[in-house]
């Protein structure tokens, strides 16, 4: 018999250990050691358990490939902790579910002020062809919005991606890539509803479902990502965690305060431009 130098566990033959996977060869052997019936019997429970386990988290990588995106979208937003277990083949999966918020929010913002220029041309009564002449510009304020989303989802992961790795995460660029943008589907899903909200002129219930995903994205997202990624590398992992929130929170305010609030004092223009055409 032969001893694993890292667990003990006592086999006849092999490289590898059966319970662990430690390299036999490392270490000293011990042969022709008694083993106890109650050893043999726990050695071999321990054995079949690493079995089960192993094809299982094989399996959860591939999971999502059978049946494509749709599985993998509906997957994790019933269960959004199913995104951690995407490795670098979802990628794409990743890219997508980014792309997809960013044009849910943008639709979002954009029929919220169409209908608000609608309801306020009523009010005011002006004519058709005057219509005409005020319709708010889809791909302009399409590009805008869905730009400024950007920017905030890359404020969320340059601070997840620094942070994680001071916790010393081994994942990869493209793993943590594919995990973070998985967290975005509950997100896209929250866009789909601003969009309908949007559409009804309800513009209270679409910019809180905007400001909330678009706080949990540049806030809590790096929180997420650090605290999983930190996991059993680190014991400082809530300090961790509370600073890559701090991060994006200084990213955003230099943002908002060099970019935003010049591009609101635009759109203030373009509003008092657009009331006194109406007048």
């Amino acid at each position: 018999m032969i001893s694993c130098p890292s667990c003990q566990h006592q086999q006849e033959t092999g490289r590898f250990c059966g319970a662990c996977g430690a390299n036999m060869e490392q270490g000293p052997q011990q042969q022709d050691a008694p083993v106890s019936p109650s050893q043999t019997v726990q050695s071999a429970a321990v054995t079949g358990s690493a079995a089960e386990v192993q094809p299982s988290a094989a399996s959860s990588q591939v999971k999502y490939a059978p049946s494509g995106y749709g599985y993998y979208f509906l997957d994790v937003l019933k269960n959004p902790t199913t995104a951690f277990r995407s490795g670098e083949s979802h990628l794409a999966y990743g890219l997508i579910n980014i792309a997809l918020f960013l044009v849910t929010f943008s639709l979002a913002v954009y029929f919220l002020i169409s209908s608000l220029v609608q309801s306020m041309s009523g009010f005011v009564g002006i004519f058709e062809s005057d219509m005409a002449a005020m319709e708010v510009p889809f791909f302009g304020v399409m590009f805008r919005v869905a730009w400024v989303g950007l920017i905030f989802a890359a404020i969320s992961f340059v601070s997840s991606v620094v942070i994680a790795k001071l916790a010393r995460s081994q994942a990869t660029f493209k793993e943590f890539t594919a995990q973070f943008g998985g967290l975005f589907v509950p997100f896209a899903v929250v866009g789909v509803v601003a969009i309908l909200s949007g559409l009804a002129g309800s513009i209270t219930v679409t910019l809180t479902l905007l400001l909330l995903a678009l706080t949990f994205i540049t806030f809590i997202v790096p929180v997420v990502m650090v605290a999983e990624k930190g996991r059993g590398t680190t014991d400082q992992g809530v300090y961790l965690s509370l600073g890559s929130s701090l991060i994006a929170m200084i990213l955003s305010y230099i943002v908002v305060r060099n970019y935003i609030l010049g591009a609101m004092e635009g759109l203030s223009q373009w509003g008092e431009m657009f009331m006194g055409g109406m007048l």
